[in-house]
């Protein structure tokens, strides 16, 4: 049984209907990457590459910062070798990722709280990544331009 908090409390409902015609929509919806384009993850990637080498860039001449940055570059391959893995074992056979990005970007994705257009599902995969990568080349600019 399902209690709205926000009836009163002498009310109680079966589960909402909304939960059934969630339950219908995903599994009318191919499966795959979340319908997420390979690209969005690729641009994800870049963002923490661009992170780790500017770190090596700046740290990798010292041996004991260098094994720091060979700790986290550990931890960022098992996170996404463990991502992708796991995602490897959810594939379906049937491929939904055959347009290209430029079509992900104008169709987007259905999530379960409703519809992301595909700009918005970038920015929340990539913004971090991409703006760690940034912003660790610029501090190892300085550091650079310091000594």
């Amino acid at each position: 049984m399902y209690v709205d908090t926000h009836l009163e409390r002498s009310m109680v409902v079966s589960a909402p209907t909304w939960v059934a015609e969630r339950q219908l929509d995903t599994a009318r919806k191919p499966a795959g990457l979340n319908g997420m384009h390979p690209g969005v993850y690729a641009i994800s990637v870049a963002g923490w590459v661009w992170l780790i080498a500017s770190c090596w860039a700046v740290f990798g001449t010292d041996s004991q910062a260098a094994f720091v940055v060979a700790v986290s570059t550990l931890f960022i391959i098992v996170f996404y070798g463990l991502a992708a893995a796991l995602m490897g074992l959810n594939r379906v056979d049937n491929d939904n990722r055959g347009g290209s990005f430029a079509d992900f970007m104008r169709a987007g994705i259905d999530t379960l709280t409703g519809h992301m257009s595909g700009v918005a599902a970038l920015i929340q995969v990539a913004l971090i990544p991409i703006s760690l990568g940034a912003g660790t080349m610029v501090m190892a600019i300085i550091i650079t331009l310091a000594r």
